[in-house]
């Protein structure tokens, strides 16, 4: 049997422009369940530019509120009223599917879909692709925001993972929360990251050789993701008036604090050694990782980001500061550095002063016009693990056999 799976995004905006998210991997997802599997439906902001075997169900991409003129917190709060009611319109796309598609496996990428479709439907077995972990308490933000975080990223994801049938972890550590938190075992699966794009860009993204951004010469590190606040670019960009090397920071994202970012370095002065870059392309961004002395990402909580993976598979040395990591089972040694407390502007001033001095053979010559084909296609990403594990969840929903079961 070819199971038929629907599986429902987070349906964010303009994550193309912020090199992350967890939308990105579920169109990678869903373009390898579709290979792999069987028929797939995806509900979300983005179309997949390649539709062969997937159909789109559209999710409006309209906002409730406008944040981009609001303060930092206005807009990192109007940001997230947004992302719920997109995630929640996902949800009823896809309940209305139902009856049209008739899924026999439902992969939702977002709690509030999870509890949305369980009231819709409740016999329904639904399975929940966790991507950032339980809320950790040590958190750099003030007490309001701190509260917001436990609501998103804590009492929902505990409700949405109870509600569902079968939980995929994209980290160890997500699966050591979750356990801890009493989840069942038989409930808890890790799938491994797809670091490779499986050329499945959504419609719109830019492709092929373009221009790459005026960068300095000299070293730098690189930062990626989206500016929402979660991920605090603004204190590596604090800590840049401490360093003593003369090795820049690249942040290459969009977001509702992309202007505060803009203005934070012009108030500290920093205009010629920190480069905050929107709309860049693929090929731009896999010249980047190429050529970074380092890629540093302060972030509250993660599971295994998708861009630490990108620079992973370009061989680009990582430091990933997060409270809530438990366990660097996964993260090859030697390349990945994980520190679970975050600095104050002048250590981390030291860390960006190490990155640059301990590479400096990823920062010689200029960046080439075009990026070179990404190691991971060298080495074809090996989807086994990934297959096995998708294999054994079906299975484990009412004993749905998949093409693997068959040894075909």
């Amino acid at each position: 049997m070819r199971p038929r799976i629907l599986v429902v995004s987070r349906a964010a905006a303009r994550f193309e422009h912020s090199k992350g998210g967890a939308d990105v991997l579920a169109i990678r997802h869903a373009v390898f369940l579709s290979r792999e599997f069987g028929e797939v439906a995806y509900a979300g902001v983005h179309r997949i530019s390649d539709p062969e075997g997937i159909t789109y169900l559209p999710v409006p991409d309209t906002d409730l509120v406008a944040y981009e003129r609001r303060g930092s917190t206005g807009a990192s709060f109007g940001f997230l009223l947004n992302h719920l009611v997109r995630a929640a319109k996902a949800a009823f796309v896809a309940h209305r599917s139902y009856r049209t598609f008739r899924p026999d496996v439902v992969i939702a990428h977002t709690s509030v879909a999870i509890l949305i479709l369980k009231t819709l439907d409740p016999r329904r077995s639904l399975v929940y692709h966790i991507h950032d972990g339980l809320f950790v308490h040590r958190t750099l933000q003030q007490r309001t925001a701190r509260v917001v975080r436990f609501l998103t990223n804590d009492l929902l994801e505990r409700l949405a993972v109870r509600q569902a049938e079968q939980v995929l972890c994209v980290s160890q550590s997500i699966c050591l929360q979750l356990r801890e938190a009493g989840i069942p075992e038989q409930k808890l699966s890790v799938v491994p990251l797809i670091r490779s794009r499986l050329d499945c860009r959504s419609e719109g993204s830019r492709d092929g050789p373009s221009p790459l951004p005026r960068l300095p010469a000299g070293p730098f590190i690189l930062s990626v993701g989206q500016q929402t606040g979660r991920k605090r670019f603004d204190l590596l960009i604090e800590a840049m008036p401490f360093t003593r090397s003369a090795g820049h920071l690249v942040i290459v994202g969009d977001g509702p604090l992309h202007r505060h970012y803009e203005a934070l370095v012009d108030r500290l002065g920093l205009e010629d050694r920190v480069h905050l870059l929107q709309d860049v392309s693929d090929t731009e961004l896999l010249a980047l990782y190429d050529r970074a002395s380092a890629f540093l990402l302060v972030s509250e909580n993660e599971g295994f980001p998708v861009t630490v993976g990108e620079a992973i598979a370009h061989g680009c040395p990582v430091v990933l500061l997060c409270p809530n990591i438990e366990t660097t089972g996964e993260y090859p040694i030697g390349l990945v550095r994980l520190l679970k407390e975050v600095p104050p502007p002048r250590e981390m001033a030291h860390l960006v002063d190490h990155a640059v001095s301990s590479h400096p053979e990823r920062s010689s010559g200029e960046v080439r016009a075009t990026a070179s084909t990404p190691r991971t296609h060298e080495e074809p990403e090996d989807f086994t693990q990934i297959r096995a594990v998708y294999a054994s969840v079906f299975q484990r929903l009412r004993g749905i056999e998949t093409p693997l079961d068959a040894g075909l």
